[in-house]
């Protein structure tokens, strides 16, 4: 395998989860071709983070903002380190609460694409004691059209307004109920099913954020993920920018890792319903985001309608063009 493969993790207040993430891409993927970029998202023990990670590796990069830049932003600084710097042609975004288990992660992932190329593809995900967490990966089988992204907007309205005398409860139980009937539609044919014991790869899935595998087809085109958001829904804006490319996205159940999930949220938001806001302030402004991609690209697509000749598509990344 001759494939240089990032590993960016991002960091936030959360010391020991980094320090053992680090610790198991260096165990997991030992003989491989790889390095490890550490973006310290504005966490000011500094000193503490750089022993902790060069005690894993001596040769991990760690990047330190003075500020916290989010999701998207702070991935995007290690993204660029990894495509520009270190020249890498795969590039993994994962977040610092997860745990690499697999010797040959590197090698199933670039098998994969060399099958059939996808432009981002995701693991299945396991709990921390080895069960697979049927509720991350993949999110859902389609994207948010742009009516289920309006509703979910109204919906993280309602919930935050609320959230003062802990009505949103309610809204947030009834939000799942629905949620959990459409996933259920949209995989009752058994070949669709994530959890299915004879699928190895779904295609076309909107993939957990808590591990990005970005494919030399997305990484020759883009510097990163859509900086518009701070937390949240930056999977269905990643998967809307896919799809206006006529790309593919993949979930690939041979693939695993552990994810321990919301360590850093949880150490900067303490008491319920504190929480419960902080993240439907977030959700509000990403839902706006995703709202104003799925406009543009319905209005591309309706202008390609028009004339499909105006709109060439692109050479580099396309299967084939390697």
């Amino acid at each position: 395998m001759n494939e240089k493969v990032g590993f960016v993790v991002l960091h936030y207040m959360a010391l020991d989860a980094t320090a053992n993430c680090v610790k198991s891409i260096v165990e997991t993927q030992r003989g491989e071709n790889f390095c490890i970029i550490v973006v310290n998202n504005g966490d000011e023990r500094t000193e503490e983070l750089e022993k902790l990670c060069h005690g894993a590796s001596d040769d991990v990069v760690i990047i330190n903002s003075k500020i916290n830049n989010g999701f998207a932003r702070g991935m995007n600084i290690g993204y660029c380190e990894a495509k520009y710097r270190q020249r890498c042609e795969f590039i993994v975004l994962l977040n610092n609460d997860t745990l690499m288990v697999q010797n040959d992660f590197s090698a199933q992932m670039i098998a994969e694409y060399q099958k059939k190329a996808y432009a981002a593809a995701g693991p299945k995900m396991l709990m921390p004691d080895g069960r697979t967490d049927s509720k991350s990966n993949p999110l859902r089988k389609d994207g948010l059209g742009l009516r289920l992204a309006f509703f979910k907007y109204m919906m993280t309205v309602a919930k935050y307004l609320t959230a003062f005398s802990d009505l949103d409860l309610k809204l947030l139980r009834w939000e799942r109920r629905v949620d959990r009937a459409t996933r259920r539609a949209l995989t009752k044919d058994a070949g669709a099913c994530p959890d299915g014991p004879n699928l190895t790869r779904l295609d076309n899935c909107v993939l957990h954020g808590c591990c990005i595998i970005l494919s030399p087809q997305y990484v020759r085109r883009y510097d990163g993920l859509n900086p518009k958001t701070f937390l949240y829904v930056e999977e269905q804006i990643l998967f809307v920018r896919i799809l206006a490319n006529s790309w593919t996205t993949a979930y690939l159940k041979n693939l695993s890792i552990i994810h321990v999930g919301d360590v850093a949220t949880s150490m900067t938001v303490h008491s319920n319903r504190e929480k419960r806001r902080f993240k439907y302030r977030h959700h509000f402004h990403s839902y706006q985001v995703l709202i104003i991609e799925l406009l543009k690209d319905k209005w591309k697509r309706r202008c390609d309608r028009r004339d499909p000749g105006a709109r060439q598509s692109p050479k580099d990344g396309l299967p084939g063009s390697e």
